[in-house]
């Protein structure tokens, strides 16, 4: 991997975690429309199968309406199950993106985890990472050059691993 695509991957990884907790839940209801879709189909089929209206013979012929309102649930359950497959797709790269990322930053001590986040993901200089944040961590700044000497040394760990 290189420095370009470990950035390009921790400034990603908020907008991931976004996209796949929004994925899920488009894969469940997704899954639970299908769900109620095949539901009403197999009613149906139970009840011909059982013989309810097996008096009424060729006289009963299917209305159009009942013919497209039938096809359209078939196309819909054909839509609903290529969706889910795509998403269950999707899910599962934006789940390997994120573990990716995870793995990475939990490879980090606490503080160079904040500052690289700072730096690359909320483009914060270095300079004000020092006063504010570090300040905020420890309760003293510290110099622009100690924020640069701790981001290349976690770089420098996420690049290895």
């Amino acid at each position: 991997m290189t420095k370009e695509d470990l950035i390009q991957l921790l400034k990603n990884n908020r907008e991931n975690i976004g996209s796949l907790k929004l994925r899920k839940n488009d894969l469940k209801r997704y899954k639970a429309e299908l769900k109620e879709l095949e539901k009403i189909e197999a009613e149906k089929n139970m009840g011909t199968s059982y013989g309810f209206n097996s008096d009424i013979h060729s006289k009963n012929q299917i209305g159009d309406k009942v013919a497209q309102t039938i096809i359209k649930r078939e196309e819909r359950i054909e839509e609903l199950k290529q969706k889910i497959k795509e998403t269950e797709k999707e899910i599962e790269e934006l789940r390997e993106k994120v573990e990716e990322a995870e793995i990475r930053l939990n490879s980090l001590k606490y503080k160079e985890r904040k500052i690289l986040t700072a730096y690359y993901v909320d483009g914060r200089q270095a300079e004000e990472i020092g006063k504010n944040l570090y300040y905020q961590l420890y309760g003293y700044s510290c110099s622009e050059r100690t924020i640069y000497g701790i981001i290349k040394k976690g770089t420098n760990t996420l690049l290895n691993l």
